[in-house]
Order: structure tokens, then C-alpha cells, then sequence
């Protein structure tokens, strides 16, 4: 009973952590509008709307069902993320085609159109990074899991500002965005 308990506020710990980093996130979009104005700005939540709006069309519940099953048969973990991250990455790459060619249609102009072609695999790796997220949740493992979410919301911090004070400009921007979440 005292482990379970301890293994409750543990878990509870991390999750408040990893949750608590999305303060970090905040003061990057502080100085984005600071550093590319409110244009620069309105593109970058252009760009990220749509790709976060896209993004959902890369899972279908499949998360969610490989979780539940994954839960309660923890031998299947292994079988469920390769097979989960495969179909994951097809999907991700026919969403993303749909994504610029609604965008091209829509008659953005090229800088939007742009800032969508480059955010589009940030978003398609956000979703790939959850799901590994919750199999280190399954697993019990929610100390990785804040390791994951911290290192990677202070490196979307340190680089987007170092970028942002070097260049205020989207395109630079946006590249640095994902390329961290390539990392």
C-alpha cells in the first residue's frame, strides 16, 4: 500500500513537472510577438493552426488503442510502438501533402505557405514524441517522459530566443522551432 501511495505522488510529481514546462512555451510566444511584430506573429500562429489542425488526421484512436492494450498485456509493448510509429509515419506523410496543397489553394501568401511547409513535421513530430510518451506512461516510467518534455521545451526556449535576438525573422524562426523538435 506505502509503495502504490509513493508511486502515485511520484508519478503525480513528474506530471505536474512535465505539465508546469508549458510556462516555458509562454514566454517563447512573448518574445515572438516582440521580436517579429504582430505580422510575424499572426504567420507563426497561421502556420501552427494549421498544422496542429492537420495533425490530428495522423492518429485515429490508433494511440489511444494501442495504450489500452498495451496496459493491460505489457509484452505487447514492443509489437504495438513499432507498428503505432509505422503507420503513424505514413499517415503523417500523406497529411502533411494534403496540408500544403490546402494551403496553396487557400492563396496564402508565400511566406505563410512557407512557414506551414516547415512547421508541418514539427507538428507530425509532436505527435510521434506523444505517443512514445505514453508508453513511457504505460510502462510506469514517468520520469523519461519529463526528461523528454523538459529538455525539449527548454531547447524550443534557448533556441528560439537565440534565434529570435539574432535574426527577428520568421523563416529563421520557424527552422530553429523544428528543428529542435527533430532532436
Amino acid at each position: 500500500m506505502k509503495e502504490k501511495s509513493y508511486n502515485i505522488v511520484r508519478n503525480l510529481l513528474y506530471s505536474a513537472a512535465s505539465t508546469s514546462t508549458a510556462f516555458l512555451l509562454f514566454i517563447l510566444m512573448s518574445f515572438v510577438g516582440r521580436y517579429l511584430g504582430e505580422t510575424g506573429y499572426g504567420t507563426f500562429m497561421v502556420a501552427l493552426a494549421f498544422t496542429t489542425i492537420f495533425e490530428m488526421f495522423t492518429d485515429f484512436g490508433l494511440r489511444d488503442i494501442s495504450v489500452r492494450n498495451v496496459s493491460q498485456d505489457k509484452s505487447m509493448t514492443e509489437s504495438y510502438i513499432g507498428n503505432l510509429l509505422a503507420w503513424k509515419t505514413i499517415l503523417s506523410a500523406a497529411v502533411y501533402a494534403v496540408l500544403l496543397v490546402v494551403v496553396h489553394l487557400m492563396h496564402y501568401d508565400s511566406t505563410t505557405r512557407l512557414a506551414v511547409a516547415i512547421l508541418g513535421p514539427s507538428s507530425f513530430l509532436k505527435n510521434m514524441k506523444y505517443t512514445v510518451r505514453l508508453f513511457f506512461q504505460v510502462s510506469d516510467r514517468f520520469g523519461w517522459d519529463t526528461v523528454l518534455v523538459v529538455i525539449e521545451r527548454v531547447l524550443l526556449l534557448g533556441v528560439g530566443l537565440a534565434v529570435l535576438s539574432r535574426w527577428r525573422a520568421l523563416i529563421p524562426f520557424t527552422i530553429a522551432f523544428t528543428s529542435v523538435r527533430f532532436l
